[in-house]
């Protein structure tokens, strides 16, 4: 049975070693899956209080910038967060659902939908206008292209204390707050709306057919932290494959041809 919403134990890799691994079953939440790792790994390099930390914070903000510059990213969440909403609406009354958490994620949500509706224009226009991360931006792409004689402005910001330099991202990614939550609560609702199994891959191989699954929407993956495989995952509107292979640094990963015992989370909300 699902858990979240659900009255249910937690998922049982909860309480072992793991290495996750996520793999997204449609366009939508590959691209919030994409958003909340920059937003992560903006964090811990904003927290660090060597200048290359900010510089690398600024290059994952010139990132955030780039998907939510596309034109269809503040209507796609408006649909998920509707599609959400339709499919939790179907669960009030139910015994086996937590009715009052139920309710006040539904208002979470639909308080969500009409920020992101009464916006106007573009996600974070302030920012993409913003001449001296523009000119940061121009140069990133190329290697070696943020060098102090190309961004002598750059150059004296990240000499600028910590402090200083902390405060200037935080403003920045502020503008990206409305985005950020509703990221995280699509993301919280797809993982928790799951059910776990233990699984084994024969000869290194996994397959499912998705007929009676629902509409999955995310795969989660769990291996033993001293595991030294990973899976690669094949998907399609029929039926799902996993290929466990050989960590390899210096040539292509091979398949291992060995019994592989996982635990498998599919998110079908």
């Amino acid at each position: 049975m699902p858990s979240g919403y659900y009255r249910t134990a937690p998922s049982a890799y909860s309480c072992m070693n793991s290495i996750l691994y996520e793999q997204p079953l449609n366009e939508r939440i590959r691209t919030l899956l994409k958003l909340e790792s920059l937003f992560i790994r903006f964090d811990n390099a904003a927290a660090g209080t060597d200048p290359w930390d900010s510089h690398n914070s600024i290059g994952i903000l010139i990132d955030l910038l780039a998907l939510c510059a596309r034109s269809d990213l503040k209507t796609e969440m408006i649909k998920e967060l509707e599609r959400l909403n339709g499919a939790l609406t179907r669960l009030l009354n139910r015994a086996d659902v937590d009715q009052a958490m139920l309710k006040g994620v539904l208002g979470d949500m639909e308080r969500a939908r009409d920020q992101l509706q009464s916006m106007q224009g573009q996600l974070a226009l302030a920012l993409r206008d913003n001449e001296f991360l523009n000119a940061i931006k121009q140069r990133i792409t190329v290697p070696g292209g943020t060098c102090s004689f190309d961004l002598p402005a750059l150059h004296l910001w990240l000499h600028q204390p910590h402090p200083i330099r902390l405060a200037t991202l935080q403003g920045w990614v502020h503008e990206l707050d409305l985005v950020r939550s509703t990221v995280d609560m699509i993301l919280k609702l797809v993982r928790e709306t799951s059910v776990t199994s233990l699984q084994t891959a024969e000869n290194g191989v996994y397959q499912r057919n998705i007929d009676g699954i629902g509409v999955l929407q995310l795969l989660r993956i769990a291996l033993p932290d001293d595991s030294q495989l990973f899976p690669e995952v094949s998907a399609g509107k029929q039926r799902f494959s996993i290929y466990f292979r050989k960590l390899d640094l210096d040539g292509r990963p091979a398949q291992t041809t060995s019994d592989v015992t996982f635990f498998l989370t599919t998110c079908v909300l």
